[in-house]
């Protein structure tokens, strides 16, 4: 992953390579697996543009936390974006037979509080956040997101800790309502899980 709560170390290197077929950016300090990526296989590919997402999210926005699903949704959709941009595929394809499980099985029913809770789930914080800011940009314009991002960055001061997470996922859920609706949270339940 290129979450790194020390934009300072962005500043110095980021890493680009490859660890059992998943890219990763890491401090210098830290360097995972081989030097080279094919891009011509489609899912390197992807996963390279995914992990480059997270580096230009944290230079121009830097959450100052870390909500999963958003960080890693928005990777999902950038990534996706350039695909197709690129030419390398047509149309939208991740995540297309996800069904939200984790969150139907979950005690939790506030898709606000479990959205900006999420953690461990695997790819579940992926498919989840993917949905959530496709059904924002489809929503309320695609413009939207990047809006959500400069108010988070605005009201989300940076350096900040995980320990900080839970203190700031309020802050956080409330910047994209200001952008968004009140209700976009449970507007994206209806619409999704009806």
């Amino acid at each position: 992953g290129t979450y790194i709560y020390d934009k300072a170390a962005y500043d110095k290197c980021v890493n680009i390579t490859i660890a059992d077929s998943h890219p990763s950016s890491s401090y210098p300090e830290i360097y995972y697996g081989e030097d080279y990526m094919d891009l011509n296989v489609l899912e390197n590919y992807r996963a390279y543009l995914h992990e480059m997402a997270h580096y230009y999210d944290t230079v121009n926005y830097h959450y100052g936390c870390l909500i999963r699903p958003w960080v890693e949704g928005m990777a999902e959709v950038y990534s996706e974006d350039a695909l197709i941009e690129l030419g390398k595929i047509e149309k939208a394809y991740l995540h297309t037979e996800y069904q939200f499980s984790d969150y139907r099985n979950s005690k939790n029913k506030d898709f606000e509080d479990y959205f900006v809770t999420m953690k461990g789930n695997g790819w579940d914080e992926y498919a989840v956040g993917y949905h959530f800011i496709r059904y924002i940009q489809n929503t309320y314009g695609e413009d939207v997101v990047a809006n959500i991002n400069k108010e988070i960055a605005a009201k989300i001061k940076r350096p900040t800790t995980l320990e900080k997470t839970n203190q700031l996922s309020k802050i956080f859920a409330n910047c994209i309502k200001k952008c968004t609706s009140k209700t976009v949270f449970e507007d994206f339940v209806k619409e999704k899980l009806s």
